[in-house]
């Protein structure tokens, strides 16, 4: 996948070669070089585990916050549909940034991995 500029927001994470990378907001000041090396990371079952997703009652894995369920589901292959409250069904958020940027406009917070597991996601 070929990132645009405008999908990068600080606290998302990409891959580097085989290394993943949080962008912070010092890195935004020399985005337009970085942009080359950055690769967009595929959501999986387990990365969406160590953004604290959990198994639901019906859905694969969701989370819960500030009044809004995002909800994964199974799809054919290794597909995941994301499905937000129980109406907006967004079947293009297939990488790792895309549901930041959908999570961070929806609630306003950033979705990152916990203190506590802070190694961040590899690709």
């Amino acid at each position: 996948m070929e990132l645009d500029i405008i999908e990068i927001r600080a606290y998302n994470y990409f891959a580097t070669g085989n290394q993943g990378k949080q962008i912070l907001q010092e890195h935004l000041k020399y985005i337009n070089p970085l942009l080359t090396q950055l690769q967009a990371i595929p959501i999986t079952y387990y990365r969406l585990s160590r953004l604290n997703f959990a198994p639901g009652e019906r859905s694969t894995l969701q989370k819960f916050i500030a009044g809004v369920y995002f909800n994964f589901y199974k799809q054919k292959g290794d597909k995941l549909l994301l499905v937000i409250g129980e109406d907006i069904k967004l079947s293009y958020i297939q990488y790792i940034h895309q549901l930041q940027n959908v999570y961070y406009d929806l609630t306003g917070d950033v979705l990152k991995i916990p203190q506590s597991n802070s190694r961040v996601i590899a690709p």
